[in-house]
């Protein structure tokens, strides 16, 4: 037998062979370690040889009381599941205490509208305002700034804020603020403030809807039949100023899920004796052939002539388009936007989906999905606005003049000290 530095041939075999046996070992250890880790991270699923398109699955969590079923095309609005934890834990935030309230108060929808949501934005301002003191080694009027930016960082968080609140605090408080003379005491900025909120209040907003309601009642004629959708505070002071003129009028308030705030504007209106009807929205084709003009509230006038307004109300101007029934958006020349948008995926606000359950009216449809979050093929979608198209609407009542959709731009341009 031949040797090899002392050892034969087979010990020299069995050395190797246990030298390999140790090493295949260690690497099927590695491997299994590698295999736990990477199923702790992400538990990974093969995809069929042959794809099925099937629906997409929504995202539970199950830890916390306020666990969201995300829609994946959705993903990037959602906001409304961290608001419980900003709202209950208000020291993240160094905010006025109006502030809080108020975001309270939008978190809760117990303040709603967009006009209602700017004058009480405003009215809080005015507080922050009044109470500010200057801290050490900063300018006042770059530290009020910075207070007020983050004042609307907080209300943001509770609810996203409507465009006009956008345009009130960015581009037209703020902007003030840098004219400011240097040389103004602390007193003299705030009450100088004080007054130019004043006066956007009343210049911007009241004074801007009574023009509005004074220029479309020349457009409506007596005994005339509309179609109102929801409730507007603008569209119950120009139903309530057509009324006190005499004009005999029949109201149709046309509701939809979840808020059913057509409830409100009927009770209102009912209270002053208008003729008045209500329907849900699905039952609109039956009586759109004795409607003379629809009217509509908006959220947001886009730059591409595009109405943002409430869930709904797309539907309502094609249902109207299809019958040739005109189409009249009332909107203030302060909710114009700057923003461009198509469909209502790029921007929009994602409600709690458990609140489409709340309102609900059929109760037997309830009954199936009360326990919809342990249902793994079932989400619930609630989105607040929609988009509806310029040549869906006929025109634009503002309080400048009476315009197409494709002219919004012109009041973009427009400062609001100019309007």
């Amino acid at each position: 037998m031949i040797q090899t530095e002392g050892k034969t041939r087979s010990e020299l075999r069995a050395e190797r062979r246990l030298k390999q046996e140790a090493q295949r070992a260690a690497k099927k250890q590695i491997n299994e370690n590698k295999k736990v880790l990477k199923s702790q991270d992400d538990k990974v699923s093969t995809a069929p040889a042959n794809p099925v398109r099937v629906r997409p699955q929504c995202k539970k969590t199950n830890n916390t009381k306020d666990s969201v079923c995300e829609v994946k095309l959705f993903k990037h609005l959602y906001s409304y599941s961290k608001n419980s934890s900003i709202i209950l834990n208000p020291k993240n935030f160094n905010v006025h205490p109006s502030i809080l309230k108020l975001g309270i108060k939008y978190a809760n929808k117990i303040i709603v509208g967009t006009n209602s949501r700017c004058l009480a934005y405003l009215n809080a301002i005015k507080d922050l305002i009044n109470d500010y003191t200057k801290p050490t080694n900063v300018d006042f009027t770059r530290g009020l700034k910075n207070s007020i930016q983050e004042a609307l960082s907080y209300l943001d968080a509770c609810r996203p804020s409507s465009a006009n609140m956008l345009l009130a605090s960015t581009a037209h408080l703020e902007g003030r603020i840098s004219q400011l003379p240097l040389t103004m005491t602390d007193d003299e900025v705030k009450r100088k403030l004080t007054n130019i909120i004043d006066d956007y209040m009343e210049e911007q907003i009241l004074l801007a809807d009574r023009a509005i309601s004074n220029s479309i009642n020349k457009k409506i004629m007596y005994q005339d039949t509309l179609v109102v959708y929801g409730f507007s505070s603008l569209i119950y002071s120009i139903l309530l100023d057509a009324h006190k003129t005499g004009k005999n009028l029949k109201i149709i308030v046309v509701d939809g899920h979840p808020w059913l705030e057509g409830r409100e504007l009927l009770r209102r209106l009912s209270k002053h004796g208008i003729d008045c009807s209500y329907m849900m929205m699905n039952a609109l084709s039956f009586v759109m052939p004795q409607v003379n003009k629809v009217l509509l509230g908006a959220h947001a006038i886009l730059a591409n002539g595009s109405v943002m307004a409430r869930v709904g109300t797309s539907q309502i101007a094609l249902t109207a388009k299809a019958f040739s029934v005109p189409v009249l958006v009332v909107c203030g020349a302060h909710k114009s936007c700057e923003r461009v948008q198509t469909d209502s995926f790029v921007y929009n606000e994602i409600g709690d989906p458990d609140f489409l359950l709340e309102n609900s009216l059929f109760c037997i449809r309830k009954r199936g999905i009360v326990n919809w979050k342990s249902k793994k093929s079932l989400s619930l979608l609630n989105i607040t606005y929609d988009v509806t198209p310029a040549n869906l609407v006929n025109a634009v009542i503002t309080e400048l003049a009476v315009l197409h959709g494709t002219s919004i731009p012109v009041i973009l341009r427009l400062k609001p000290s100019e309007i």
